[in-house]
């Protein structure tokens, strides 16, 4: 008899250290933004020769072989996203042909789970909706966003930035274009010359 008690004693005592855990989580846990940003530029980038841009590659076209609906949808706000930024920092944007500089964006999905406490705090800061034994067990997507431009007499990278985030089934709209606003905020605005 008392093994019982000793064995349900210590389930007891796991449990409560579990919800002890949880509650500190929930307490301790910061204010985190769920968007991490990075940025880095060329010495060759002189943005007061640049004025226009255009896209390096074109738009995914319904019925190509890429374009599912998620696809066609993600490409078409991470373009209005960028073309936004840009136009609001002084920068045209043209069809092809003629300009300074050429704008492109790749995204990347992530399989990645917590393995401590600590994992799934930085996890649930970042945005993550998942328990923890979810965010354990099956584990989480991030998603990457990154943003090249290109000097067109060059041909050079001269400016990238990347957007991580958590990826939650919930629709991430207002992350991704809070993300491209963070990306392209360190990018310099056009001169008014």
């Amino acid at each position: 008899m008392r093994r019982g008690r000793g064995s349900r004693l210590l389930r007891t005592q796991r449990l409560a250290a579990v919800v002890c855990l949880a509650i500190f989580a929930g307490c301790a846990s910061k204010k985190v933004d769920p968007i991490r940003v990075s940025y880095e530029s060329s010495p060759a980038l002189d943005v007061a020769v640049y004025r226009t841009y255009a896209w390096r590659s074109a738009a995914l076209e319904r019925g190509s072989e890429e374009a599912r609906d998620s696809a066609l949808l993600s490409d078409w706000r991470v373009r209005n996203a960028v073309d936004r930024q840009l136009a609001a920092k002084g920068y045209e944007k043209r069809p092809s042909g003629g300009v300074d500089f050429l704008v492109d964006y790749s995204i990347a999905v992530t399989d990645k789970n917590t393995q401590t406490i600590s994992d799934y705090m930085n996890y649930r800061d970042r945005g993550g909706a998942l328990g923890p034994q979810e965010a354990y067990v099956f584990g989480y997507q991030e998603g990457s966003l990154i943003i090249e431009i290109v000097d067109v007499k060059t041909r050079e990278l001269v400016w990238r930035a990347s957007g991580t985030a958590v990826a939650n089934l919930r629709d991430n709209t207002a992350l991704m274009e809070r993300a491209v606003g963070r990306m392209l905020q360190r990018f310099p605005s056009r001169s008014s010359n």
